[in-house]
């Protein structure tokens, strides 16, 4: 009886303490990922910029007009609007300084190759307005303006009509593209004021018969130290020794709950088999003397 009834009480402890790891290391994720998403800053940013013809601005009525025009009306720049807020991006942190990267795909046309280079220009802007007539606040007041002039790379053309004939099956099969990626360095440090938040992002290109198929812009952070540092670029082991510590502290401050509640019950039990002996010899005590009481009653009769 006494063994089947350790054994019970051996599995229900057993259980019990598997349950509350799990609870706890459950409780560790979710606090290392709690922490991660509000503690730890935006450390890269990806944004694809669509590009196309900026609109034509009636001076009469101060409207954009987005209708195709002839060649002579056609604005002279091509223009990108992306909105941080509407794609669910995430903010930068002020507190950190921000290193700006464009990287354009470029086809090798014969219109690039004359052309020779490009200047992209780009413009960081606060929260937009439209319902207001002057432009800072309908398009939001600008926050950074920077623009680079990017070269076109170039080749000869026996270099050029070597490099195509030599890459002609893979070209045929789509197994590669005649394309360069050109990767410019816009901003070297973007410094943030803690009251200013980058909600749009406006891209211009020029002049606008450049051919580009795709721009992106990407957002580094930069001067990481401590557990930031850590946290960005070694995401993974960090994240197993900041769950492995609060696992440990939580199942540290669960055995000590465990351990104090178990040493008062056997406290409570102790006291109370001394309080059932001490009731139990009382008893007895006062059993004899009445016994003995009884037993001088009847000799004195007697």
């Amino acid at each position: 009886m006494h063994v089947l009834q350790f054994i019970f009480r051996f599995l229900q402890s057993f259980v019990s303490f598997l349950f509350a790891s799990v609870f706890l290391f459950c409780l560790s994720l979710i606090t290392y990922i709690t922490t991660k998403k509000h503690f730890i800053p935006t450390s890269k940013l990806d944004v694809n910029v669509p590009l196309g013809l900026a609109p034509i601005i009636l001076s009469s009525i101060r409207t954009a007009d987005y209708t195709i025009h002839t060649s002579p009306v056609i604005p002279a720049y091509l223009v990108g609007f992306v909105n941080l807020t509407q794609y669910k991006l995430a903010q930068l942190d002020s507190r950190y300084h921000y290193q700006v990267e464009l990287e354009c795909s470029v086809p090798k046309s014969y219109i690039n190759r004359q052309l020779g280079s490009f200047i992209a220009q780009i413009l960081l802007r606060t929260k937009p307005n439209p319902s207001y007539d002057d432009d800072v606040t309908r398009f939001g007041a600008i926050i950074a303006d920077h623009s680079r002039s990017i070269i076109f790379p170039y080749e000869s053309n026996i270099i050029r009509i070597a490099r195509y004939l030599l890459f002609l099956p893979l070209y045929i099969f789509y197994f590669s593209t005649d394309i360069y990626r050109i990767k410019t360095i816009i901003i070297e440090r973007l410094i943030l004021e803690s009251s200013s938040y980058i909600e749009l992002i406006q891209l211009n290109i020029l002049p606008s018969t450049f051919q580009l198929i795709s721009c992106q812009l990407h957002f580094h952070i930069l001067d990481l130290t401590g557990l930031t540092y850590s946290f960005i670029y070694y995401p993974k082991i960090t994240g197993v020794i900041t769950v492995f510590v609060l696992f440990s502290l939580y199942m540290t401050f669960y055995l000590s709950i465990a351990g104090l509640t178990f040493i008062n019950k056997v406290l409570l039990t102790d006291d109370k088999e001394n309080i059932d002996k001490s009731l139990t010899t009382k008893l007895s005590n006062d059993i004899e003397e009445k016994v003995g009481d009884e037993d001088r009653t009847i000799r004195k009769i007697l």
